[in-house]
């Protein structure tokens, strides 16, 4: 079990440590060649060419197509050797932050952490680790590089083990005896450098890199943040000529706070700002060269999308679909095989704008593999109308398709299109396709007309009636509150019984069944 608190610097000896660590650990990474794995050369023909997306004379204008034309124009195109260099920036950005991020004894913990999660099979290694489509589709090389992987992590064990004995005995090293010193220090910054490259082979993927380096942002923001705290509070004592008790004692708390947090990172704060900010330098160069190759390839993503105009979605949601994949592209792009960004960007971005429409086109969502069986129908059609010169059945187009009639049908109906309510109708476009349309569920006006005399009526011959015999058909049948009562509630009403209610509404009801009351009732009957 490592549950030892890892220091792997005293405090009071930083400074000495940091310039014997600062020549073992300078060692940079070798260039990056301008030529990759593959020996190729640039042409001529080879250059980017200009796509047809002049969008002339636009100064003024508020289309936001045309204005994002005209921008995006403003960007020069690359040729191959100017995405090679933007790459490589790529790269070099990614090692410094990642270089930074290996010598971070948080993050040793974490792998060491991760490394026992998937020796007990929680994680996954594709979990952690980069795999290549070919990788994954062979079991032998997939189970090769697993081993490779653990065999990488149990020797990071060993050497955080190792550092852990020399770390420890650097604390017990005699400080009069200052060539032990020295040497304790020189082997333990040396066990730090080879930790450090060990990580740095891993090939961890993005989601875990991303991961480790939050565990350092996390760390660095509580130290400065309590750094902060210390300096406040000293700076208002060193004001005041005194420090009071209360004072005193929250300063001595953010110090405790602020040892137990270097304890348990294994350096001081200064160490892990410094530490983070290396990572934000990588990051940053890293950032600004994939912008500029993203913006470079703009061109290429408006030329793609204009191909799927009509689909269901407007140019710029097409754009933006495919930016996205151009952003994908970015970073999955190894300028080492040697082919050029654009090439390889275009499958990105086709993907992306045809996930796109297939997902956010239509009002009701429909399924990817049911929008693949439309477009199998949608070609199948196209095909036979040009070999017949007619409309085809749905059972030739099925027959053609591979799939069944019912299908096809079922298909059909997935591909109609919803038509909104408010679709404007006309050129003024102050008219709505809902106004147009009949409301079932809405009585005419002469049915309304006809309802409103067929209660003034009845309201009419119930005055004719005995105040309890009208007060009684009222609540029988609702005629007040469309609440309908049984005998035995309206007797509850009115403190009688069921039977006395029912005579009283047998009553009622012979006497408007007489022909001088009835009969202007009748007339509504006959209507109906």
């Amino acid at each position: 079990m490592l549950d030892v608190k890892l220091n792997f610097r005293h405090p009071s000896d930083t400074d000495v440590v940091d310039d014997e660590e600062r020549d073992l650990l300078s060692e940079e990474e070798p260039e990056l060649s301008l030529r990759g794995e593959a020996d190729w050369e640039i042409s001529a023909e080879e250059e980017d060419t200009e796509y047809d997306l002049t969008p002339g004379p636009l100064e003024g204008s508020i289309d936001p197509v045309r204005t994002y034309l005209r921008d995006m124009g403003r960007v020069p195109l690359l040729n191959r050797a100017g995405e090679v260099r933007l790459a490589q920036r790529i790269e070099r950005g990614q090692i410094v932050a990642r270089r930074a991020m290996s010598r971070s004894p948080l993050v040793l913990k974490e792998l060491i952490a991760t490394s026992k999660a998937l020796r007990a099979g929680k994680i996954l290694i594709r979990d952690i680790v980069n795999f290549d489509a070919e990788e994954l589709a062979e079991p032998k090389q997939l189970a090769a590089k697993t081993r490779t992987t653990l065999k990488s992590l149990d020797e990071l064990c060993k050497l955080y083990r190792l550092a852990l004995r020399q770390a420890s005995a650097f604390e017990r090293a005699p400080k009069s005896r200052k060539r032990a010193v020295l040497h304790a220090r020189y082997r333990l910054a040396r066990t730090r450098v080879r930790m450090s490259r060990l990580v740095m082979q891993l090939d961890l993927n993005t989601q875990e890199t991303d991961r480790l380096i939050g565990v350092v942002s996390h760390a660095s923001h509580r130290m400065q943040e309590l750094r902060h705290q210390i300096d406040r509070l000293k700076t208002h004592s060193s004001a005041r000529g005194r420090t009071p008790a209360g004072a005193r004692s929250e300063l001595r708390l953010h110090q405790q706070r602020l040892k137990v947090l270097e304890t348990e990172s294994g350096v001081t704060a200064l160490e892990m700002k410094r530490t983070w900010d290396k990572i934000q330098i990588g990051q940053l160069h890293a950032e600004q060269a994939r912008k500029e190759l993203t913006e470079a390839n703009l061109r290429l993503v408006v030329s793609i999308a204009k191909k799927y105009i009509k689909r269901g979605l407007h140019l710029l949601d097409l754009i933006q679909e495919g930016n996205l994949g151009l952003m994908k592209a970015v970073e999955k792009f190894d300028w080492r095989r040697g082919y050029k960004f654009s090439t390889y960007a275009t499958w990105w971005i086709r993907q992306a704008i045809t996930r796109g429409i297939a997902d956010k086109a239509r009002t009701i969502r429909v399924p990817v593999h049911a929008n693949d069986t439309i477009n199998k129908l949608a070609r199948a059609r196209g095909e036979l109308t040009r070999e017949l010169g007619r409309d085809p059945s749905i059972a030739e187009v099925a027959r053609r398709a591979q799939i069944t009639v019912a299908k096809a049908r079922q298909v059909m109906k997935i591909a109609q299109q919803p038509l909104s309510l408010h679709t404007p109708i006309g050129d003024d476009g102050e008219s709505q396709l809902s106004d147009f349309l009949e409301d079932k569920h809405t009585p005419s006006p002469s049915d309304s007309a006809i309802h409103v005399n067929l209660k003034e009526q009845t309201a009419s011959m119930l005055k004719t009636l005995t105040p309890r015999e009208e007060q009684v058909l009222k609540l029988r049948f609702g005629l007040d509150d469309d609440h309908a009562r049984t005998l035995e509630e309206v007797g509850n009403c009115l403190s009688l019984t069921r039977e006395r209610i029912r005579q009283i509404e047998g009553k009622a009801l012979r006497s408007l069944r007489s022909p001088w009351r009835g009969g202007r009732l009748r007339s509504f009957l006959s209507e109906n």
